[in-house]
């Protein structure tokens, strides 16, 4: 999920205490947070996309399919 917000402290506060918040990324650009999220349904991304809503734009990228992860780069 990409999040645009100027509330930066709270948001990275709100995306600690998330359960489903796996991995949180400061971006340069139009946004400035990448933040993976981990949810066993769409509902549950939903809410979290509504929680983090309260703090700033975002928008939602789900992953249809797991290419390679974790790659080491020499």
């Amino acid at each position: 999920m990409l999040v645009k917000t100027e509330h930066c402290h709270a948001f990275i506060d709100f995306c600690k205490e998330a359960e489903a918040v796996t991995d949180l990324f400061r971006i340069s650009g139009e946004f400035n947070y990448l933040v993976k999220i981990q949810t066993a349904t769409v509902e549950e991304v939903a809410d979290i996309q509504d929680a983090i809503a309260k703090l700033g734009h975002t928008k939602s990228l789900i992953c249809l399919k797991n290419i390679f992860e974790n790659r080491v780069v020499l």
